[in-house]
């Protein structure tokens, strides 16, 4: 498509402009707040936003400036001609061949970045790794400052054609549209907010925090000094402060002495009161809890009872269930003795009915040990003994605890082994 209003053109920044405009959309745009203890995937994650944010919008500023410059073959003869007489048609195409190159690289860079982000295992290479990424973004397009600079002539001669003489011709606008306009525009400034001036510049925004300093514009912009004339900016003090902290003060002991501070007990009806006794007992039981679970997770490290070892008590369960303002008669209750009276009844039928428990007992204290079983003498118990013995010879050697111990000793600790010897301890290396 011919594209002949040459007025439409976007600006074209300069190489340091273009950097400064891209960065600082990635600042205002992305996440800025990432710290070590996160998962490793989380970090990655944040990172990887970061470059891919910034070569999108490169390829997106490149693609545009590319886009909006008009192609000497789609063009109408007469400018392409014009044209090739006044900026040489093979220096513009080099120009846009080199942008559209810088655009390609920059999508290698963040592509090849991109593979390696998700290999990183710390927060501290991956921001390494982001800053380099960005950095090699930035150096392509700083070296196209040439082929911008040179863009932005093409640009300023298309879109303002020089006039036929060398006659001034000013428009002829009354004074008072003059300043009606002025007063206008410094209204509209007034009641700019920097919200309005990003939505208005889009891309180009910048944000500037010293704009509003109360400085002269020479020193606006000066790095603020930690010492000035040997005193320290940040213990600087107010002449005045001695004097307004008394007179604070004196102003604090005049609402005490009124009762400004007092609480009227009388003024608290019964629905208050319930309501601050009830906040004290879950303040209490929040407390109680708190200390349950750190138990509780001291005993997780303990070897825990089954379920079926542990006893119930029906008087704590109604204890416990008056405690939460629950009313429980104990004679519908009565169930539960019932039915473990009936479960140890039936626990007892199990028992061969032949047999009473004193049978059973001598029964069980009749077995034969486990390691006497299988044995026909006393010799062959020995036997059998000294052969365990010897098959444990080779762990006892290795320092294992017995046979499931699989651990493997360290020798030679690296951290006690590598590095150089300097002056000082030879404890630590």
């Amino acid at each position: 498509m011919s594209h002949y209003n040459f007025k439409k053109i976007t600006v074209v920044p300069t190489a340091k402009d273009f950097v400064d405009i891209i960065l600082s959309k990635t600042q205002r745009k992305t996440p800025t707040v990432v710290h070590k203890h996160y998962k490793i995937s989380r970090i990655r994650a944040f990172y990887t936003r970061k470059v891919k944010f910034t070569q999108q919008n490169f390829h997106d500023r490149i693609q545009q400036l590319i886009q909006d410059f008009p192609k000497l073959d789609e063009l109408h003869p007469f400018y392409s001609d014009l044209l090739n007489v006044l900026y040489d048609k093979d220096h513009y195409k080099l120009a846009l061949g080199q942008l559209n190159i810088a655009k390609n690289l920059v999508d290698n860079v963040s592509k090849d970045y991109v593979r390696m982000l998700k290999y990183a295992d710390s927060l501290y290479r991956c921001k390494c790794l982001k800053r380099a990424a960005l950095g090699r973004m930035c150096t392509i397009m700083l070296k196209q400052r040439q082929s911008l600079a040179y863009l932005e002539q093409v640009r300023l001669h298309l879109a303002q054609p020089q006039p036929r003489d060398s006659k001034p011709r000013p428009p002829c606008i009354p004074k008072a549209v003059l300043q009606k306009r002025r007063s206008e525009q410094m209204e509209t400034d007034k009641r700019k907010l920097e919200r309005d001036l990003e939505a208005e510049l889009g891309d180009d925004y910048i944000l500037d925090l010293k704009k509003h300093y109360d400085l002269p514009e020479e020193e606006r912009y000066d790095d603020i000094p930690e010492v000035w004339n040997g005193h320290n900016i940040a213990d600087y003090v107010d002449p005045e402060i001695e004097k307004k902290l008394a007179q604070i003060e004196v102003e604090e002991e005049a609402l005490e002495t009124a009762g400004f501070y007092e609480e009227d007990e009388s003024e608290e009806d019964d629905e208050a009161r319930d309501i601050r006794e009830t906040a004290e007992a879950i303040r209490a039981k929040k407390k109680v809890m708190h200390l349950q679970s750190r138990v509780k997770k001291r005993a997780a490290r303990n070897p825990r009872l089954p379920r079926t070892a542990k006893t119930s008590d029906l008087d704590t369960l109604c204890a416990s269930m008056a405690e939460r303002g629950m009313e429980v008669d104990q004679s519908q209750l009565s169930f539960a003795e019932r039915s473990r009276s009936q479960s140890d009844a039936r626990r007892a039928l199990k028992r061969r009915r032949d047999e009473t428990p004193a049978t059973s007992r001598a029964r069980s204290s009749s077995r034969v040990p486990r390691d006497q079983s299988g044995v026909r003498d006393e010799a062959q118990a020995t036997k059998a003994r000294k052969l365990a013995k010897l098959s444990m010879r080779q762990k006892n050697m290795h320092g294992k605890a017995g046979e499931a111990d699989r651990h493997i000793h360290e020798k030679k600790p690296k951290h006690l082994f590598s590095g150089k010897r300097k002056s000082g301890k030879t404890q630590r290396r």
